[in-house]
């Protein structure tokens, strides 16, 4: 869950019932984020790309078959400073992932579309495949007509196929992934 607010923790009751295990970073800004578990994960940490900072969480999850999950939201572009910052945390978690030797699966709000040349980099440099058709859109402002394709799911080592969900009071689509 990226934008994970204390507000969407107390709403989720039900669903963390039946998700008891993982582990989350839940902010009240943009930068919450979560991973909620059916099983214990073998380690479920919150790490940071901007170090000193911490503002700018990610989830990193390894589950026990050793496939490791990262899910991430690197900052919007919204002006030169988060557009940097969003650019160096593509950087910093396309070297953490790179370093990974198990199978590993990405998904989250990437913040950048397909197209740019910052995010073929970041694919590229960690050794990902985008699944399914990148540029599904998945945001909308307007929880209506689709308008960008910023969620997305990547894998290495591993192959599996995606669907959308439709809005649910979000202003992104959920991304449901079937691992093969």
């Amino acid at each position: 869950l990226t934008e994970a607010t204390p507000l969407w923790q107390a709403n989720l009751g039900q669903l963390q019932r039946a998700l008891p295990q993982g582990c989350a970073a839940w902010d009240d800004s943009p930068f919450g984020i979560a991973m909620l578990l059916k099983t214990a994960p073998r380690a479920c940490e919150v790490l940071y790309t901007d170090g000193r900072y911490r503002l700018y969480p990610y989830i990193r999850v390894e589950l026990q078959d050793h496939t490791v999950v990262y899910g991430i939201h690197p900052p919007p572009p919204l002006g030169t400073e988060l557009a940097s910052a969003r650019d160096q945390a593509l950087r910093t978690l396309a070297q953490r992932i790179a370093a990974e030797t198990a199978p590993v699966i990405v998904l989250g709000d990437m913040n950048i579309t397909p197209y740019s040349p910052i995010y073929q980099q970041f694919r590229l440099d960690a050794g990902l495949r985008e699944v399914g058709f990148a540029a599904w859109p998945t945001w909308s402002p307007l929880h209506g007509l689709p308008l960008l394709p910023l969620d997305r799911v990547l894998l290495r080592s591993l192959t599996g196929t995606i669907r959308t969900a439709p809005y649910l009071g979000s202003d992104h689509r959920a991304i449901l992934l079937d691992v093969e």
